[in-house]
């Protein structure tokens, strides 16, 4: 097929960028080191994935449930296995909730370390927020810390603004600040939305496309 050389580089542009908008399906990695004698995670290892299709109805959630600031600054997440033969909740179903927030230090949520963590619901001012029950497992009270590594957000169809990754370290200790740890590490991933660069290019593609076409019409009418 002939193709001028200024239209094909300017669709392959498009091409590219539509290419790349990343394929990643929602899910959710949760990875738990429990020191012996810590009532959540029983003091063993765990590494559960979570996806919408390996959990029940309803409980695969992501949700921001307050604000600070200006944006997000509570982050709740809600997770249950199912059986894959029944549809209902496996055994064990490796349930799993977290919250983290920075509401109570009047800012949103971003990248960097949030010490003297209270349980987040709870949280006084001055404090950030950590909560984090497994196998339906949780705390009265928490005291710990967490890092955020990365974090983003996008808005939906609806107008609606939704978590679209979280990458995140914690440290929990249950009813006391010296009681046995709970260690963690969570990756969550949205929806996936174009990366900035790839729209970006798209933009690039299509404006050469205009360009290209604006000077097609002006020699024609040249």
């Amino acid at each position: 097929m002939l193709c001028l050389k200024p239209l094909c580089l300017a669709l392959l542009a498009v091409a590219i960028a539509l290419g790349s908008t990343p394929a990643r399906a929602e899910s959710a990695h949760l990875v738990l080191d429990s020191q012996p004698g810590d009532p959540i995670g029983g003091g063993k290892h765990s590494d559960v994935t979570y996806t919408p299709d390996n959990t029940v109805t309803g409980f695969f959630q992501s949700q921001i449930v307050g604000s600070a600031g200006g944006g997000p600054a509570f982050l709740r997440f809600e997770f249950l296995l199912k059986d894959p033969n029944t549809g209902l909740p496996a055994n064990p179903d490796e349930e799993a909730g977290l919250d983290f927030s920075t509401q109570q230090l009047g800012i949103p949520i971003a990248p960097g370390t949030y010490t003297d963590a209270q349980r987040a619901s709870f949280a006084t001012a001055g404090h950030p927020g950590l909560d984090v029950s497994f196998e339906h497992l949780g705390s009265n009270e928490v005291f710990g810390q967490f890092t955020v590594n990365s974090v983003s957000f996008f808005t939906d169809n609806t107008n609606t603004l939704r978590i679209g990754s979280l990458d995140v370290n914690f440290e929990q200790h249950s009813e006391s600040p010296t009681a046995p740890a709970l260690f963690g590490h969570f990756v969550f991933q949205g929806t996936a939305v174009p990366e900035p660069s790839s729209l970006v290019l798209m933009g690039l593609g299509l404006a050469g496309v205009t360009t290209y076409a604006r000077r097609r019409t002006a020699r024609a009418e040249g």
